[in-house]
């Protein structure tokens, strides 16, 4: 598996897994999580509802995507368990060619107060200056500068573009599946990266999946 050297800021947040205390599955903080979605939009670090298969209808040879259709979400693991989290809310546009058979742009917000983590220090550890500094940089950002189609492994296509994080852009590539049907478009992408950081394993699993519906 290539390094994808532009996506280590996802690392740093990742290295809340070392702290002193061991958590091997979410803490229990006592508050219903269901009221908490409804009440306040999925704030403060509640995992998204689970979700199941359902292509984004194209409009216009584009698609719209948000929270409310897609998934972003990352996993790192380390000894004696792992950790998950990813971003509640989001907006974007994959654009198609004229005649709406291949994917020609990609653009994505994501909006970082939606952060959560699989317990509450993690959540609130990511979102410090020393990871996301959510409070100076509350918008992430990626563009597509070329998708290529490809046949590495599972993937349809290889993407290239560029990622801003903490206000710095970096150029990162990853392999995605792709697929264009009657009933809409999706889009999987998961890959893994490398961390220099000593309190987690190796491999972190970042992951893309445009192509959702609540269940």
């Amino acid at each position: 598996m290539r390094r994808f050297g532009g996506t280590m800021i996802f690392l740093l947040g990742l290295a809340v897994v070392g702290c002193n205390k061991t958590y091997d599955k979410p803490q229990s903080s006592g508050i219903d999580e269901k009221e908490m979605r409804e009440k306040h939009g999925n704030q403060g670090g509640f995992p998204p509802s689970e979700t199941k298969d359902q292509p984004v209808p194209v409009a216009d040879d584009k698609v719209a995507i948000s929270g409310e259709n897609s998934r972003i979400e990352f996993v790192g693991t380390k000894p004696g368990g792992k950790h998950a989290g990813g971003f509640n809310k989001f907006s974007g546009t994959i654009k198609l060619d004229g005649a709406g058979k291949q994917v020609t742009d990609i653009d994505i917000t994501i909006d970082m107060e939606s952060l959560w983590a699989d317990n509450n220090e993690a959540n609130q550890r990511l979102r410090t200056p020393d990871f996301f500094d959510v409070m100076e940089h509350p918008k992430a950002m990626f563009t597509a500068t070329k998708i290529e189609p490809s046949k590495e492994g599972d993937a349809t296509h290889t993407i290239t573009g560029d990622l801003t994080l903490r206000g710095t852009k970096k150029p990162i590539t990853f392999p995605a599946t792709i697929k264009l049907a009657d009933d809409g478009l999706s889009l999987k992408a998961s890959f893994k990266v490398s961390s220099s950081k000593k309190s987690v394993d190796d491999d972190v699993t970042i992951t893309v999946h445009v192509g959702v519906s609540k269940k």
